[in-house]
C-alpha cells in the first residue's frame, strides 16, 4: 500500500504547532522558504516521505530543546 502524501492543513499544522516560521521549517528539511510555503498553499504536494522526514527532525528539535548536541 502506497503512503499517503500529508495534506496543506497537516504540513501547517506540524510548523504552526512547533512555533516555527516557513523559514526555519524550510531550514530544518533543506528545502527552499518558497517550498515550504506551496506546500502549505496545497499549489504543490509534499513528497511522501515528509512525514517520515518530520519525525526526524521532532527528534533532532527535542535534543536542541533538551541542550543536547545533535551533531
Amino acid at each position: 500500500m502506497e503512503k499517503e502524501k500529508m495534506t496543506p492543513e497537516q504540513v501547517k499544522r506540524w510548523r504552526t504547532s512547533r512555533d516555527l516560521t516557513q523559514q526555519q521549517a524550510a531550514k530544518l528539511l533543506g528545502v527552499d522558504r518558497l517550498t515550504w510555503q506551496n506546500w502549505e498553499a496545497g499549489r504543490s504536494k509534499p513528497p511522501v516521505y515528509l512525514a517520515d522526514a518530520l519525525i526526524v527532525k521532532d527528534g533532532v528539535l527535542a535534543a536542541l530543546k533538551a541542550g543536547g548536541n545533535v551533531a
